[in-house]
């Protein structure tokens, strides 16, 4: 073989090899983008496991530095987590559970890998364990969760099934993130097998943000009357006619007053919440205008991608193309019907809207990152995730909201002595089914330090709604 065909064939090799190194180095590359944090936090990782014999999963403290749960070894060296008493049921939705048979959910599987430290290894925190023969810990969560609020919404949802989320309007810290029925985390293996059984119960479920099943009802209208006072000349000013009744050719879109509310302005139509009037704006807006203003708060948009920091997964709100579908889809849209769908997150996120000026800021939960020895690894920084609408239009809609909770269908939220602004909903589900009740609202309404979304489910049976229960949550966190 001559010099030159044997440089070609050497050439050639390395040619392949090369093309070889850089396809597995690219595959990897996007391996650990879009793969990565999931196989490392994955519990089913043989390494994790492993390190789990070393490292003792971090602590979780809430927004004041108390403990909320923190491992603890076992005889045999693997470990358990052991929650603080009373907060096993009430955090349990949200911080999930944690077990080396069944995995891990919520902020344990979220942040499984801050936990266990598992990012990189600290040299002088590893001389320092070896030193004082200390087990060697993960990094500890400080969440922005409110301890004595978070038991108080448990406490105030009673036997219902539903939600209640809480946040600070001005930062956007979740204050509480409640849900119900919920389960025991410190039991889960021996529970197991009952309790992932309970399909109507659904403990494990988070309907704070991952339910899809809930139309939110007159909640809505807080979206539609930004939209018609925004778009539709002469709103303030136009009276409507309300007989208890809106015919829409063979179809009737009834209000929950037989006789009706006679001649109403848009205000008044909110404070008394009247399904005729709100049908017919819906109609005026127009498809395309409904739609749109549910876009622009952040319905039809994925918002584990509007928010990623956040990490806790959460369900889309859904509102149709109502594009040909008539005047019929159109004003049951416009009431928080037809196939609008929410959940209880989302909906704090558009009463903190009204809360803030116009502005609804990004939602966080976990305030900091701090390693076992007290040195900050991280922080969450407050910041404005959309502005849906103008100031002035938030601060109209405000002002209803108020007088909803003053003389309207909301007087239950009400607090002596406290300015409240709220929304009721009652949320038709079909099937024969009682309604959810409903209540969105912040206070104080001059200048909230709190926004809120609770939602009891067929909570119409109860006969407790879902006003009362934000009331009492509220008056317990702006009474201290």
């Amino acid at each position: 073989m001559n010099d030159d065909k044997l440089r070609k064939n050497i050439v050639k090799i390395l040619i392949c090899f090369s093309i070889a190194f850089l396809s597995l180095i690219v595959y990897l590359t996007y391996f650990e983008v879009s793969s990565g944090e999931k196989v490392a936090s994955s519990v089913y990782n043989k390494r994790n496991k492993d390190k789990e014999n070393q490292i003792l999963r971090g602590s979780i403290y809430d927004r004041d530095g108390d403990l909320i749960v923190e491992s603890v070894r076992n005889k045999d060296n693997t470990q358990k987590r052991v929650y603080k008493e009373g907060y096993e049921k009430p955090y349990a939705p949200v911080l999930g559970y944690y077990s080396s048979k069944y995995g891990t959910t919520g902020i344990e599987a979220a942040y499984s890998s801050q936990l266990l430290d598992a990012d990189m290894l600290n040299p002088l925190k590893i001389i320092k364990d070896i030193a004082t023969s200390a087990d060697r810990k993960g990094n500890n969560l400080v969440l922005t969760v409110d301890s004595s609020l978070q038991k108080k919404a448990y406490d105030a949802l009673g036997d219902n099934k539903g939600a209640v989320v809480a946040m600070n309007p001005k930062t956007g810290e979740i204050l509480c993130m409640v849900s119900k029925p919920t389960f025991n985390p410190t039991t889960i293996d021996e529970d197991w097998d009952t309790i992932s059984k309970q399909d109507k119960e659904a403990p494990f479920l988070n309907r704070a943000t991952q339910s899809q099943v809930y139309p939110p009802g007159s909640i809505f209208k807080v979206i539609v009357a930004s939209e018609a006072l925004e778009n539709i000349s002469g709103i303030e000013s136009k009276t409507f006619k309300c007989n208890g009744g809106l015919k829409i050719g063979d179809y009737v879109l009834h209000d929950y007053s037989r006789w009706g509310h006679g001649n109403i302005d848009i205000h008044e139509a909110f404070v008394k919440s009247c399904n005729v009037t709100f049908g017919q704006i819906g109609i005026d807006l127009g498809a395309d205008r409904l739609k749109s203003g549910a876009k622009d708060f952040l319905f039809n948009k994925d918002l584990n991608k509007e928010i990623p920091d956040f990490l806790l997964p959460i369900s889309k709100s859904k509102f149709p193309d109502l594009s040909g579908k008539g005047d019929e889809a159109l004003a049951q849209s416009a009431i928080g019907q037809y196939t609008v769908s929410t959940t209880p997150f989302h909906m704090a996120l558009v009463a903190s809207t009204f809360a803030n000026g116009g502005k609804m800021m990004k939602p966080y939960i976990v305030k900091s990152i701090v390693d076992s020895y007290g040195m900050n690894v991280s922080t969450s920084k407050s910041q404005v995730l959309t502005e849906p609408i103008k100031k002035e239009t938030a601060d109209m809609v405000k002002d209803m909201m108020v007088d909803v909770v003053k003389r309207g269908t909301g007087t239950n939220a009400s607090i002596r002595g406290i300015s409240i602004a709220g929304k009721t909903g009652t949320a038709e589900v079909g099937n024969d089914l009682p309604a959810h009740s409903w209540f969105i609202g912040f206070g104080p309404s001059d200048d909230a330090d709190i926004a809120i979304a609770v939602i009891l489910e067929n909570g119409e049976a109860k006969g407790r709604n879902a006003a009362s229960v934000a009331g009492e949550i509220m008056a317990s966190y702006l009474k201290r």
